[in-house]
């Protein structure tokens, strides 16, 4: 077992690291602590790292997505990065927008759930309303736009989302096709449990 704390060959595969490649690689869990002990790991959350000068040269929102990913990586359902988080990674500014949870929507349609740090919503998401950013999947601007206005009080949902507009990552149009297109599918669902 490699006990030396150094930086492990794990490091190729991307900026969160995560404890059952680090064991693959040869790091026990006691070389693993040292790691973080001598900072040259930064733990994100149980069994997930980063190198700790990409923690330390990081953003505010560039920690909210390494949280996020590690996330992804470890989640047991498939889901992608909705919401809050999505607003994140369309560089939406963080003005009141509470980044402590990281916010996924779940592509299984089971039951979302909240759990330490992590907020599960459930949702029916349509392929054209992801995108990727940064390799991760991410709700549309249109869509996480929504959403935004479903969780977040209005005034931190408006500049958010006017953030998304004067900065092209949305048009207007989009905004209203997306609202329409909710509204239909909301009264389609109406319909169907009236029958």
């Amino acid at each position: 077992m490699t006990e030396n704390p150094v930086l492990p060959p794990a490091f190729d595969r991307g900026p969160v690291l995560l404890r059952r490649d680090l064991i693959a690689d040869g790091y026990s869990d006691h070389a693993i602590a040292r790691l973080v002990r001598g900072g040259v790991l930064t733990k994100l959350r149980y069994g997930s790292y980063v190198p700790s000068d990409i923690w330390q040269g990081s953003s505010e929102s560039e920690r909210h997505l390494l949280v996020a990913r590690a996330v992804l990586v470890r989640a047991e359902s498939s889901a992608v990065l909705s919401h809050v988080t999505a607003l994140v990674a369309h560089g939406a500014p963080l003005w009141r927008l509470p980044i402590g949870e990281v916010h996924l929507t779940r592509t299984d349609e089971k039951a979302g759930r909240r759990m330490a740090g992590v907020v599960q919503h459930r949702g029916r998401l349509d392929q054209s309303e992801l995108v990727e950013v940064s390799a991760m999947p991410v709700t549309g601007a249109a869509r996480t736009a929504l959403d935004a206005m479903a969780v977040l009080p209005a005034e931190v949902a408006i500049v958010a989302i006017n953030h998304l507009l004067h900065s092209g990552t949305l048009s207007e149009t989009e905004l209203a096709q997306a609202g329409m297109q909710q509204m239909v599918d909301r009264d389609d669902s109406d319909l169907r449990r009236q029958y």
